[in-house]
């Protein structure tokens, strides 16, 4: 004999696993935007340098106190490249039509990989947003860096098989 539930459960309840037999439906965010001549869709990539520049400045805003509406609208005015201006654009929009953060990241996933979407949301679930998103600055920096190792010492090699074969 089964015992009554006292409430729903996580499946009853809405909030179980989802599966992706539905497709997704297309969300303004995920619609090209302009700005300056560089398009910014979701298929885009955006260079190592640059998503490090967009993280560390989003989170030098949010840990001045400022909003994350703010921070975005301050950053698709100020930043000086055009597609990472219409990156801030794009997401200050999602804002705006009632996603948060991390779904619009989401939505990028060329741009920001799962790890990055994901510490994002803990972020926002938290209230750290600020601290998440300076330690993601720190994690993008310390890579470019082991990046930057791996380029150079595989440098010596490939100079020495081009001069041995010629």
């Amino acid at each position: 004999m089964s015992k009554p539930s006292n409430g729903p459960t996580l499946k009853s309840a809405g909030t179980g696993p989802k599966t992706s037999a539905t497709a997704r439906p297309t969300s303004p965010a995920s619609a090209p935007i302009e700005v300056a001549g560089a398009v910014v869709t979701a298929r885009d990539g955006l260079s190592f340098s640059h998503q490090h520049l967009f993280t560390e400045q989003l989170a030098h805003l949010l840990g001045a106190g400022l909003t994350l509406d703010e921070g975005l609208k301050i950053l698709g005015q100020r930043l000086r490249q055009p597609r990472l201006r219409g990156l801030s654009q794009t997401l200050h929009r999602a804002l705006v039509d009632g996603r948060s953060l991390s779904q619009a990241l989401g939505e990028f996933p060329r741009i920001f990989p799962p790890l990055y979407v994901n510490l994002v949301s803990a972020g926002e679930a938290s209230g750290a947003l600020p601290k998440i998103l300076l330690r993601l600055s720190e994690h993008l920096s310390a890579l470019q860096v082991l990046r930057d190792k791996v380029r150079g010492a595989l440098l010596y090699p490939a100079v020495l098989v081009v001069a041995g074969s010629g």
